[in-house]
């Protein structure tokens, strides 16, 4: 039953990039063309990060005299600790996954997936 559950997180997760690899026919061609999907994702995502924080330290929402510091201050401990939880959720989430040959997909798969749930919330974060 594990190793059902394991496969269909695989598939959910090969599902991320499956249109843009599916034509790839060995281990070595998926993770080459998912390494470049996650440069991408991650390229979006920085673009995108450093875009909100700009517009974030327009915002003066404290007024004169307040001790409050600025948003983007928030904003970039949450994405310090955004990353980390993306990463300790990928360990986890691709345990069972950790000695067999397609690992290295999988995990950058997770990466991607939730790279692009962060991508979806910054760009809603203070529209």
């Amino acid at each position: 039953m594990d190793k059902i559950i394991v496969l269909l997180s695989v598939i959910v997760s090969f599902s991320v990039f499956s249109e843009e690899c599916s034509d790839r026919n060995t281990e070595g061609e998926m993770y080459e063309c998912i390494s470049n999907v996650y440069k991408r994702s991650d390229r979006e995502l920085n673009n995108i990060y450093n875009k909100k924080m700009k517009e974030l330290d327009l915002i003066d929402i404290h007024g004169e005299g307040a001790d409050v510091k600025p948003i983007s201050f928030y904003l970039k401990k949450n994405q310090q600790a955004w990353i980390k939880m993306r990463d300790t959720g990928c360990d986890l989430e691709t345990y069972e996954s950790m000695t067999g040959t397609g690992y290295g997909t999988i995990y950058k798969s997770c990466l991607i997936e939730k790279t692009n749930e962060r991508i979806s919330f910054l760009k809603l974060l203070f529209p």
